[in-house]
């Protein structure tokens, strides 16, 4: 008997032989996915391209430009619909007494035909409609207050000059007269002394084809707005004389406030040879400065004509000074040179008590007058 333990069993090797036929073990074939994998990966680079054209467009869209479309003479509500559908939107900047129905447009800036990026603003003073009344007695006025009397009625005001012995630009007579029956919208004709006496005499001048833009910066809140009376009486001695005069507000005051940057477009769209600004500090000292650009192409001729201001100011007997500043803010994009008259402070008591006196704003103005006049106008002789 063999007492050897019993060997395991050996293992049977593969491929084995089983009546003869060889087994082998082969490998399962793997089988396709059921979705692609290009698939998932064009998905998202559709869905990548889509959002990068959506992105484009818009940007394109937003630059896009569109012609602006005349609105002048159509109701207020019309053309802000008509702005929208061209991308555009309405902005009202003046209400103002017109002969046309109330809520018409009577201007626009800018100008029908020219271009804006879509969404931009365009400004468009309205009709606050018309009024009848009797014409006022202004028979020995000054032209400046006569005219703003009959502007805040909405009537077109045109201005005749006669040689007389009166103070210049006192009203001799109007047409129609005083107590005619009035409508806004009619022509009124102011006939105004063209030769003063005294200090105050004004000697003639052409001024025919000189433009000349006004800038008279909104006073404070709650303040006088001495630079728009100022600006009222410069225009009509400018405009006596022949010049075209603009000015970045309303000279009929209605209350509406104008923004800088109105003011800035406003200057920009006319092509004036001189520019004229006129300010009132809240806080500051006392007197009138004249300033002029310190750098720029018109940093000379600016200089020269406040040097010009300034002295005609002294000789009528106001306190004024010469300085120059590093920016104008309106004035300072335009190519004409140009001088800003910052007319006093409402902290200063001597300078409270001068806006208080008409007289003080009839001597700025001619002395503004005899600069301009002096340096873009053409003398002609005394009759």
């Amino acid at each position: 008997m063999n007492d050897t333990a019993p060997q395991r069993a050996t293992e049977i090797p593969a491929p084995y032989v089983d009546s003869g036929v060889p087994l082998i073990d082969r490998p399962r074939p793997s089988r396709p996915p059921l979705i692609p994998s290009w698939v998932p990966i064009s998905a998202l680079a559709l869905v990548v391209a889509a959002v990068l054209a959506v992105a484009i467009a818009m940007v394109l869209a937003g630059r896009a430009t569109e012609v602006v479309p005349r609105v002048v003479g159509i109701d207020s509500g019309v053309a802000r619909t008509r702005l929208a559908q061209q991308g555009l939107e309405l902005s009202i900047t003046e209400e103002r007494f017109s002969a046309l129905t109330a809520g018409t447009v009577i201007e626009q800036r800018p100008a029908p035909g020219a271009e804006l990026t879509r969404g931009e603003p365009v400004a468009v003073v309205v009709s606050g409609g018309s009024e009848d009344f009797s014409m006022p007695d202004l028979v020995g006025t000054g032209l400046a207050y006569a005219r703003g009397q009959l502007e805040a009625q909405g009537l077109e005001v045109r201005i005749l000059a006669e040689p007389s012995e009166q103070t210049s630009d006192t009203v001799i007579a109007t047409n129609p007269a005083s107590g005619s029956s009035m409508r806004t919208g009619d022509i009124v004709m102011i006939t105004v002394a063209a030769a003063g006496v005294g200090d105050s005499v004004l000697l003639p001048s052409s001024m025919q084809g000189v433009v000349v833009i006004l800038d008279p910066a909104p006073a404070p809140a709650g303040r006088a707005d001495i630079p728009l009376d100022v600006a009222r009486r410069v225009r009509s001695l400018l405009e006596a004389s022949g010049a075209t005069v603009f000015s970045t507000r309303a000279l009929a005051d209605t209350g509406t406030a104008v923004t800088e940057d109105t003011r800035r477009k406003r200057a920009l769209e006319e092509s004036a040879a001189v520019g004229i600004g006129l300010d009132v500090q809240l806080q500051g000292k006392a007197g009138t400065v004249v300033l002029a650009p310190g750098t720029g192409a018109v940093a000379v001729s600016s200089k020269k004509l406040a040097s010009e201001i300034a002295s005609a100011l002294v000789s009528s007997g106001l306190r004024a000074t010469k300085s120059t500043r590093s920016a104008d803010k309106v004035l300072g994009g335009t190519s004409a040179p140009f001088a800003r008259l910052q007319l006093g402070s409402f902290s200063a008591r001597e300078d409270i008590a001068r806006f208080n006196d008409p007289g003080w704003a009839d001597r700025v103005a001619r002395a503004v007058y005899r600069a301009v006049a002096g340096a873009y106008g053409r003398k002609e002789p005394t009759p």
